[in-house]
């Protein structure tokens, strides 16, 4: 079945440089909501970094045509694997986006404020043609 993943995390800025490409994205009849969050790539990594962060399955009820998300613990969704209400079993044209844990998103905000208040940095990108 075809599948939509997304992996947007620091430690890859790209859906590309995270190894989430076409294969990734078929995956096999039965297939559960944790096995695509590992072809997305969510799962391992340095723990106080990577432990905490979130997946969100995104779903259309076929009968209705109402989009709904299941958000969950990444930790939770590997550990409480058998659950089929924690860990549904994919549908064709779902979609499974990962986020990254608080520490990470605090992390990026200190690098975003220093950038901006380190004008050595922020010439040398402007002259170097890295502007943002």
């Amino acid at each position: 079945i075809t599948v939509f993943l997304s992996n947007l995390s620091r430690p890859a800025d790209s859906n590309s440089q995270s190894g989430v490409n076409k294969d990734a994205t078929s995956l096999p009849y039965g297939a559960r909501f944790s096995q695509a969050v590992f072809a997305a790539n969510c799962v391992g990594g340095i723990n106080p970094t990577n432990a905490h962060r979130r997946a969100v399955l995104v779903r259309v009820d076929r009968e209705s045509g109402e989009t709904f998300a299941i958000d969950r613990a990444v930790e939770e969704l590997v550990r409480d694997s058998k659950n089929n209400q924690t860990n549904p079993f994919l549908m064709p044209q779902d979609s499974v986006a990962c986020y990254d844990a608080t520490v990470t998103e605090v992390r990026d905000v200190f690098s975003a404020i220093g950038d901006v208040l380190n004008p050595v940095k922020l010439i040398r990108d402007i002259f170097n043609g890295n502007s943002k």
